[in-house]
Order: C-alpha cells, then sequence, then structure tokens
C-alpha cells in the first residue's frame, strides 16, 4: 500500500475510536504508532 492509502485508513480507524468513546489524544497516539509501523512494515518489504 501507498503511505497515503495507509494515512487515510489509520485515521479512519482514529476516527472509529473517538466515536467509540476513546479520549483523543490517546487514540491519536495508538493512530499514530499502528501507522508508523505500518508504513516502515510496508517500506521494507516485510510481507
Amino acid at each position: 500500500m501507498e503511505p497515503i492509502d495507509i494515512g487515510l485508513v489509520v485515521s479512519g480507524g482514529m476516527l472509529v475510536l473517538v466515536v467509540l468513546g476513546m479520549r483523543v489524544a490517546f487514540a491519536a497516539g495508538m493512530a499514530g504508532l499502528i501507522g508508523l509501523i505500518w508504513i516502515f512494515w510496508a517500506k521494507f518489504g516485510y510481507a
């Protein structure tokens, strides 16, 4: 996946977490960590 696609998916996941009641700071932190790991995973080709 392209980094922009990963960013859109992770942002959508963050929005879902916020709607479900998680605080914005925790949802953003979790989304950032997952997005960073996912981008590096795709970049180095660990599939």
